[in-house]
């Protein structure tokens, strides 16, 4: 075991320092470099295409195989597919993302996809050769307009999901029938087995017209199973969910041949190791997690309830289903941050009419396909899949439809799906001593009870969260919020409001109650068309719509006074007109003051009394600019803390050295959010300052930039 541990740590940091290697500062960093790879992910966007390129060649350097660079395509002149190789003038640097507690973490999705550098194009990029492969033949024939439910089929046969849009993502998570649609085991057991029956049928045919056939067929069938899984494998570009299962399905193989009696939990740690040899990376995204936990589900329930092997098949099958959806949940909800109620229901109908009907009418219909004089009955097939594709999917958004409000609900945090999966854990198995006194603690460990808010007098927290060159606080106490800006919008769809604040407040489960834009910059307002389509009743204060000097109120036991700008004073620039905010509590006191310069700041101490510009924390006007944070501002602040809002490496040279300067000379603390990433300062009786890339429990990669 000892041994065992010490290879598995080698292992790890030898890892880990080979990706690591990539993230050091290279000469690539603000100039320009010819990127040459092939496309192995191609998404479009309203107003970008994304690009991911592998077997990757820099200014005619290879890079090593496993090497990725993500690419961001603004106002493309055409589009590429997947398998293409490309070439660009493109400036790159290293994989980092924002780091934020909430939200879809990019970093992760970076390490675990070997992505080491990201960049934008300068240049139009340009074709350098075609997929000839078979792969790519067999997609461009039959994937066509022409076949209904196409984008469905693409997903299933090639897994290729680039043409899935935002509304198609959210109603597969929804409903909790995202895994259908992503080549994982499920299909390649499908598909396995559809090629055993493949077999036998032809072995009845062959002895029902008296061939003479050797005794023992099972290495053949065998054979021909691995080849129609590894095809099906080829055809999905080896993808890591379906290397995972292949290996999987090996195992499986190779241990009938042999004849082997293993334990299933010795199987399955044998295939979760040599998966981690084969796909090192996987680790650190979420499929592997989710696949293993399935596994483990279905093994807990044949060891538990072995009895009801007695039964039908049809109900042993809807009891597995059951239970491997119910006992996913707390899983799913980890990794998600929400679970669909109406999954169990809907994975219950899904996944036999996948298994009977749908998979095996892709694979019929792509068989086939490929032989001339069957052609078009293949096409016929997989029209007619389609179509079935398109009906189930109908039938999902109308499910989706009528359940909204009820259809999926979020969990608080990690601990909390945790919790319920020991409880549940504790729940299954047999009787014994202390069960009972653990099921409570799982259940307290579940419970809202734990939280802040049901004691006296909390504390209240400001959250500076990470959104690059742009600005977005939040004001929490007792299970509400106060928003200021929203960092910056890219299009209809691509802002913080949807990636990082919404998830945040869901996993807190804090009540939105009120949002102040400083003012109409994309980035402090670019969520704002976000705010509205998803708070559509919450009030929305701008300089514009009355966030004007003399107004206050108590919210929660603090005090939030707007102190700038005037009335009338439209001749001001945006920024001067920014809305200024001094937030107060029983000890401490947050001054919030946009984009404010020096002409407003100088306005604003004429405005006010001395005392009244006090402030434990402040956020750097204008990110740290030096037209703003002029000496006699700063010191009529007097800040302990001081927080820059900026993006890693901006083009702006934020915040700037004689503002840093200023500050320092007068004892404040500074805070760089590029440094930090996400800011949590907790105001009580005393004050705690929490940085996300320096914490305890943040993973490496995010320790990587926290400086």
């Amino acid at each position: 075991m000892l041994a065992g541990f010490c290879t598995g740590s080698l292992w790890a940091a030898s890892l880990g320092q080979s990706y690591l290697t990539w993230q050091q500062l290279g000469g690539e960093i603000q100039r320009d470099v010819i990127i040459e790879g092939r496309i192995v992910r191609y998404q479009m966007f309203p107003d970008l295409h994304r690009v991911l390129l592998d077997t990757v060649k820099e200014d005619g350097m290879r890079w090593p195989a496993n090497a990725k660079v993500l690419l961001n395509y603004y106002r493309p002149d055409r589009h590429f597919k997947r398998g293409q190789r490309i070439s660009g003038q493109v400036r790159i640097k290293p994989a980092r993302a924002l780091a934020n507690p909430a939200g879809f973490d990019a970093q992760q999705w970076y390490v675990s996809q070997q992505i080491v550098k990201t960049g934008y194009v300068r240049q139009a990029l340009q074709l350098i050769e075609p997929d000839l492969s078979l792969r790519g033949r067999l997609q461009m024939r039959l994937i066509t307009p022409s076949i209904p439910g196409g984008k469905w089929l693409n997903a299933l046969l090639f897994g290729d999901r680039q043409q899935f849009d935002k509304d198609d993502w959210g109603l597969l998570q929804r409903t909790g029938t995202a895994h259908l649609f992503a080549i994982s085991g499920l299909h390649l057991i499908i598909v396995a087995a559809f090629s055993l029956l493949l077999v036998k049928g032809i072995i009845l045919l062959l002895a029902a017209a008296n061939m003479r056939l050797p005794e023992n067929l099972r290495p053949l069938s065998i054979m021909v199973m691995l080849s129609c899984c590894g095809f099906y494998g080829y055809l999905a570009h080896w993808q890591v969910a379906v290397v995972r299962a292949f290996v999987m399905v090996l195992i499986g193989a190779l241990l009938f041949l042999l004849a082997r009696r293993n334990s299933r939990l010795q199987v399955l740690v044998f295939t979760l190791l040599l998966n981690i040899v084969v796909t090192p990376y996987a680790i650190y995204g979420s499929a592997l997690y989710l696949s293993v936990g399935a596994v483990a589900i279905i093994l807990l329930y044949y060891w538990r309830w072995h009895h009801l092997t007695r039964l039908p098949v049809w109900l042993q099958c809807i009891l597995l289903q059951l239970t491997l959806t119910l006992g996913m949940m707390p899983l799913v909800g980890a990794m998600l941050g929400q679970v669909s109620l109406v999954s169990p229901f809907i994975n219950i109908l899904l996944v036999p009419a996948m298994s009977m009907l749908i998979v095996p009418g892709c694979m019929m219909g792509l068989l086939l396909s490929t032989m001339s004089p069957t052609q078009p009955l293949g096409e016929a097939i997989l029209v007619l899949t389609g179509r079935l594709l398109e009906w189930v999917m109908r039938l999902l958004d109308d499910i989706d439809q009528g359940s909204v409000g009820w259809n999926a609900f979020s969990l608080e945090s990690v601990d909390i799906a945790l919790g319920l999966f020991v409880l549940m854990c504790l729940m299954v198995l047999p009787a014994f001593y202390g069960q009972k006194r653990l099921v409570l603690i799982a259940l307290l460990a579940c419970s809202p009870l734990r939280s802040d808010r049901w004691w006296s007098n909390p504390p209240w927290q400001v959250h500076f969260f990470d959104v690059g060159q742009g600005s977005a606080t939040l004001v929490t106490r007792n299970g509400e919020a106060l928003l200021i800006d929203t960092g910056a919008g890219y299009g209809a769809t691509n802002n913080y409001i949807e990636r990082v604040i919404q998830p945040f407040l869901q996993a807190g489960h804090y009540t939105l109650k009120q949002v102040y834009i400083s003012h109409l910059d994309n980035d402090h307002a670019g969520g704002l068309p976000a705010i509205k389509r998803l708070y559509p009743e919450l009030p929305v204060i701008t300089p514009d719509t009355g966030c004007l000097s003399g107004r206050h109120y108590e919210w929660q036991g603090l005090k939030v006074n707007v102190l700038w700008p005037r009335a009338n004073m439209h001749a001001l620039s945006d920024n001067d007109r920014s809305c200024v905010l001094l937030i107060s509590g029983l000890n401490h006191t947050v001054l919030l003051p946009g984009d404010i310069e020096q002409k407003a700041e100088s306005a604003l101490l004429t405005l006010v009394d001395d005392e009244a510009l006090k402030a434990t924390l402040i956020l750097a006007p204008h990110h740290g600019s030096n037209t703003s944070s002029s000496t006699q501002f700063i010191a009529q602040v007097a800040p302990r803390y001081v927080v820059y809002s900026q993006g890693w490496l901006n083009r702006w040279g934020f915040p700037d050295t004689r503002v840093r300067a200023r500050y320092q000379n007068l004892g404040a603390e500074e805070l760089l959010i590029s440094e930090t990433g996400y800011l949590r300062v907790e105001l009580g009786h005393t004050i705690t300052v929490e940085r996300f890339r320096h914490g305890k429990r943040t993973k490496w990669f995010h320790k990587t930039f926290s400086n």
